[in-house]
C-alpha cells in the first residue's frame, strides 16, 4: 500500500518503508526514514473493516506531520 503511494518519489521519507496487509482490513506500514510506525487493526467477531482510502488518509497525516528539512 505505502510503497504503491510512494514509489515514484524522491521523498526521504518513504525510503525503506514497507507495509503489510491483513485480513479485514489490517495493516502495519514502518517508516524508518521517521521513525513512525503506523498499524490497523480491527477484530473478526466485530465483522468490521478498516477501508483502504481511510487507511491511506492516516499514512497520508502521519507522513505530512514529519518534516526533514
Amino acid at each position: 500500500m505505502v510503497l504503491d503511494e510512494a514509489k515514484n518519489t524522491k521523498d526521504k521519507r518513504f525510503e525503506n518503508a514497507y507495509s503489510a496487509l491483513g485480513a479485514m482490513g489490517q495493516s502495519i506500514s514502518i517508516f524508518p526514514n521517521i521513525d513512525t510506525v503506523v498499524a490497523f487493526k480491527t477484530k473478526a467477531v466485530y465483522q468490521r473493516i478498516t477501508p483502504d482510502n481511510i487507511q491511506l488518509e492516516v499514512l497520508k497525516k502521519a507522513i505530512e506531520l514529519y518534516n526533514l528539512y
